[in-house]
C-alpha cells in the first residue's frame, strides 16, 4: 500500500507541475512569480503539497503496514487531496484568464434564454453565500430548499449526494459525502459527476435558469463547463441533502474554503417522518437504522449550535407548520444576521400560496411541497398502522423525547388527538 502511495504523491505533484506550466522551458518559481498574487497562492500551495509528500516519503519506511489503517495517516492523506484540489481549482482559473477558451456568456445568449428578477440579496459580488438545507427524508428539506431558491440570484442542488450512492449502491459514507459537498460548494464538477447528471433528470438535480430553459441538446448547452460557470456567478448556492449526518458537519464548517457556508437542520417527530417514508415506498422501513442516525444528529446539533451560532441553524418541522411566518423570519433573520430584518416579499408570496392549499380535496403528491401547513404535522396520527406505530416509537424514544414529544404508547391514545403531541405547549412559544 505505501509504494502505491507513493506512486500517487509523485503523480500528484509532477501533474500539478507540468498542468501549471504553459508551453516554454521557464521553471515553475520563475512561472508563478510572474503571474503576481495568484502566482503566489498556487506556489504556496503547490510547495506545501511537497512537502506532505516529503514527510510521507521519510515516514512510510518507518513504519509496518498496519500505519496505514491508522487515523493519522489517513487525515494525512487527506489533507494532501484536500490541498490537491484547492491547487487544481486555482491553477483551471488562472488557464481561463489566460487562454480564455470558453466564452459562456456566448453560450448561454445563444441556448438559454434567463429572466431577470429583482434579488433579496445585497450581490455586490464581494461574497458568495452557501446553504446546506440538512435532515432525514421526509421532514420539509424540498419546502424549505426550494423557499430559500426563490432568493435570487441562486442556483440550487437537488440531493447531490445520490450520485455516491449510484457507484457503490450502498449508504453515503463520510469522507465521500464530504468531498463531494466541498467540490458542490466550490463548484467543482467531475466528468463522471457531469455524465451522471445526463443520466439522470438534470432539471431536477441543479435547478438553475440555465437547466430549465436549455433550448439546444444537453450534451452541448448542459456541458461540464456551462455547469460550473452556472455556479460560479451565483451570489448564493443552495444544497439539499439528506443523507448527511451532524456529526460530520464539523469538519464542512471548519474548512476555510468554505467560510461562508451556513447550515439548515431540520428535525422532524421520526413517527411522522419514517411512516411517510414507508408509506410511500420511498425506504424500507428500518427503525434499527434510521432511529440511532436521527437521535445522534440530536445529540450533535446543540454543540454545533453553541460553537457555531451564526452559520448553524435549526428548524422544527411541527413549528413551522403551525407558524410558517414566525419560523420563515427567524430563519431570515438568521441569514441576514439582523434581528430586525422582514420577510421578503418572494417569500411571504411562497408561503402564502404553499401552506394554505386544500388541494380541492385531491390527494396530495408525494414530492409536492404543497400542503395545509396547520393540519399536516400531525396528520400521521390519523392513519399510521399500529405495527409501524409501535416499531418506531419503541426503536426512536429518545428521540422523540428530546425533541420534546409525547410518548403515546398505543393506538389508541395516538388517535386521540386532544393528547397534545407535545410534552408542553411551552415548546410553540419558545
Amino acid at each position: 500500500m505505501f509504494q502505491g502511495d507513493q506512486d500517487y504523491l509523485i503523480g500528484t505533484v509532477h501533474q500539478l507541475y507540468t498542468s501549471s506550466l504553459p508551453s516554454t522551458n521557464m521553471g515553475v518559481t520563475t512561472i508563478l512569480a510572474r503571474r503576481g498574487g495568484p502566482g503566489k497562492l498556487v506556489l504556496q500551495l503547490l510547495l506545501f503539497v511537497i512537502c506532505l509528500g516529503l514527510l510521507h516519503l521519510y515516514l512510510s519506511p518507518l513504519v509496518d503496514t498496519s500505519y496505514s489503517q491508522t487515523d493519522e495517516f489517513e487525515e494525512l492523506k487527506r489533507q494532501v487531496r484536500q490541498q490537491e484540489r484547492r491547487l487544481d481549482a486555482v491553477l483551471l482559473q488562472l488557464k481561463d484568464k489566460k487562454h480564455h477558451t470558453y466564452d459562456f456568456n456566448h453560450d448561454v445568449q445563444r441556448n438559454i434564454s434567463i429572466p431577470k428578477k429583482d434579488s433579496s440579496w445585497d450581490d455586490d459580488g464581494s461574497e458568495r453565500n452557501i446553504l446546506l438545507v440538512g435532515s432525514t427524508a421526509r421532514s420539509g428539506t424540498s419546502f424549505i430548499g426550494e423557499m430559500l431558491a426563490k432568493l435570487e440570484p441562486s442556483i440550487y442542488f437537488f440531493e447531490p449526494e445520490l450520485y455516491i450512492k449510484s457507484i457503490d449502491h450502498e449508504k453515503v459514507k463520510e469522507m465521500d459525502g464530504i468531498n463531494l459537498m466541498e467540490d458542490v460548494f466550490e463548484c467543482r464538477f467531475h466528468t463522471n459527476f457531469t455524465q451522471w447528471l445526463l443520466k439522470r433528470n438534470i432539471a431536477n438535480v441543479i435547478r438553475h435558469p440555465v437547466t430549465r430553459k436549455c433550448k439546444g441538446g444537453a450534451h452541448t448547452c448542459l456541458s461540464q463547463p456551462v455547469i460550473t460557470q452556472a455556479c460560479q456567478q451565483e451570489h448564493v448556492r443552495i444544497v439539499k441533502a439528506i443523507r448527511l449526518r451532524m456529526r460530520w458537519m464539523y469538519q464542512l464548517l471548519d474548512n476555510d474554503a468554505v467560510d461562508n457556508l451556513k447550515i439548515i437542520h431540520l428535525v422532524r417527530d421520526p413517527r411522522g417522518s419514517l411512516y411517510s417514508m414507508d408509506k410511500n415506498h420511498l425506504h424500507k422501513l428500518d427503525t434499527a437504522y434510521f432511529c440511532p442516525r436521527i437521535h445522534d444528529d440530536l445529540t450533535h446539533l446543540p454543540q454545533l449550535l453553541a460553537q457555531y451560532p451564526k452559520r448553524v441553524f435549526s428548524l422544527v418541522y411541527e413549528k413551522f407548520c403551525l407558524d410558517p411566518f414566525g419560523e420563515a423570519r427567524r430563519l431570515w433573520r438568521f441569514l441576514m444576521d439582523n434581528s430586525s430584518a422582514t420577510l421578503p416579499s418572494i417569500w411571504t408570496q411562497y408561503l402564502t400560496k404553499k401552506t394554505n392549499d386544500e388541494n380541492n380535496g385531491k390527494k396530495t403528491k408525494v414530492y409536492t411541497t404543497r400542503r395545509n401547513s396547520s393540519t399536516q404535522y400531525q396528520e400521521w396520527r390519523n392513519t399510521i398502522p399500529d405495527h409501524t406505530f409501535t416499531s418506531i416509537e419503541r426503536d426512536c424514544a429518545n428521540a422523540i423525547t428530546a425533541l420534546g414529544y409525547n410518548l403515546f404508547g398505543n393506538i389508541e391514545n395516538t388517535r386521540n388527538l386532544a393528547i397534545p403531541l407535545f410534552m408542553d405547549d411551552k415548546t410553540l412559544k419558545s
